[in-house]
């Protein structure tokens, strides 16, 4: 069987029914077995996706920082594909839409050029090729890349379909494939996501070649050294870990993939789990000792930030302090008068002592919670909760509104439940907690229903 993203064949998709059809180099009319269309594909364009002359040779320091300049600019997403996205990525029930409007896009570009329309199917290529990747249609995924690439003439989209293709053939090993797929890229572009998709696609072959010194001076030894565009951060990331650790450097490994969760938080965390497992399942181990370790420390960070929240300022341990001395002030201070011949009046007695048992339980009430909050953070069973509803309550912590959360919660080995927590959110975060939406919980061993959201 041949490998589904080798260079000596070409895969296009149908434009009728979008199923993958398998050609040669020349094109020709090939019919497709699903739905019987005839469909004619012209040759294989293997021009320079640049002109040589946008090479021109240039001071790299000079590109560096052109490049430096680009970088946290986030694109935007096309307005036609929002009604498509639940969730972050293709709604499932909206994949015949999207493909019916890639093929139409498809048609229009294939009888002139428009920027707009370009950037429709540039970004439907790839939301089309995450959900086919999920589901491990890697011919389908190949040939939206390529077909996409027939069409498209922007040079920064071209680089980036290639990209994606050699970065899938070096995935599969093959990385004489992945170096052809390559070839026609600018490796010294001046726009930041050029750069950075031929940089990445680049990494990933080196990877799978054990050239671990060549990882790092592509990607630098740290983050700030290379640019990199939002989008393949993650990515550079873990293959820079991956090859500072097998360089003997898994300290330095583990402290760049945890400031990288401390930066992006839970999502940030779930992110490099999912590149990595993407490399687990070609059969190559990426990580292995320094993402365990950042994620050890990561939870540890939480934890005290969960008890930190439930416990602000060290609150328990003052009010138990002040109950505490407002009781030993009751015992000691009426014989300390007495010696000197006054004394102190039953009714304050009382009132020390009360109070100072009210501070005291107010004060290892909030220790406690503090407690729990962090062993759930750092001892708990990781889950994924399904938001059922959003309810503001009456408080806020430093002007950020809390709500009670309830959750549909799903634990390892089949277990789920309903349950309840409390969680401050700001403004600019409710959308990623509405009814629907799923988050990471941590679980309670001892008691499943206790639980604290971890994004």
């Amino acid at each position: 069987m041949k490998e589904k993203f080798d260079f000596d064949r070409r895969v296009l998709m149908c434009g009728n029914c979008g199923a993958p059809l398998e050609t040669g180099f020349a094109g020709g009319t090939v019919r497709c077995e699903y739905c019987g269309t005839s469909n004619l594909f012209l040759p294989r364009k293997e021009e320079p996706v640049e002109p040589l002359a946008a090479a021109v040779e240039m001071d790299e320091e000079t590109r560096m920082e052109m490049l430096r300049r680009q970088d946290g600019r986030q694109p935007e997403m096309p307005r036609e594909l929002k009604p498509l996205i639940s969730g972050g990525e293709l709604a499932p029930w909206k994949v015949q839409e999207a493909l019916s409007l890639w093929s139409s896009t498809c048609r229009e570009l294939s009888t002139g050029s428009d920027y707009s329309d370009a950037e429709l199917l540039y970004y439907l290529t790839i939301i089309l090729s995450n959900h086919y990747s999920g589901k491990e249609d890697d011919l389908r995924e190949r040939a939206l890349y390529e077909s996409a690439l027939e069409v498209l003439t922007l040079p920064r989209h071209r680089q980036i379909m290639r990209g994606f293709l050699a970065r899938n053939a070096a995935l599969e090993g093959d990385t004489a494939a992945a170096r052809r797929w390559l070839a026609p890229c600018n490796p010294r572009s001046e726009d930041l996501e050029t750069d950075s998709s031929y940089r990445v696609s680049m990494a990933d072959i080196l990877t799978v070649e054990g050239d671990w010194e060549g990882v790092l001076k592509l990607l630098g030894q740290d983050f700030d050294e290379v640019p990199i565009t939002s989008a393949l951060d993650g990515k550079a990331i873990v293959q820079r870990a991956n090859a500072l650790e097998r360089s003997g450097r898994t300290g330095e490994a583990a402290r760049q993939l945890y400031l990288f969760m401390e930066v992006n938080g839970s999502l940030g965390r779930k992110a490099l789990r999912s590149i990595v497992s993407v490399y687990s399942d070609s059969n190559l181990q990426v990580c292995p000792l320094s993402l365990p370790e950042a994620e050890e420390k990561y939870h540890e960070s939480r934890g005290h930030a969960a008890s930190g929240m439930q416990n602000p300022g060290c609150f328990g341990q003052s009010f138990a302090v002040t109950g505490v001395f407002m009781i030993a002030l009751g015992l000691f201070l009426g014989p300390v008068l007495g010696r000197a011949g006054a004394g102190i009046p039953l009714g304050v007695k009382i009132m020390l002592f009360v109070m100072g048992g009210i501070f005291l339980a107010i004060g290892v009430r909030q220790i406690r919670a503090g407690r729990k909050a962090s062993r759930l953070v750092t001892r708990g069973v990781e889950g994924t909760g399904t938001v059922q509803s959003m309810q503001p309550t009456a408080w806020t912590i430093n002007d950020v509104p809390k709500y009670l959360l309830e959750l549909k919660v799903e634990l390892p080995g089949g277990r789920s439940f309903t349950a309840r927590t409390k969680m401050t959110i700001p403004e600019s975060e409710k959308e990623r907690f509405s009814p629907g939406a799923q988050v990471t919980v941590m679980a309670d061993p001892e008691d499943p229903s206790s639980i604290t959201v971890m994004d």
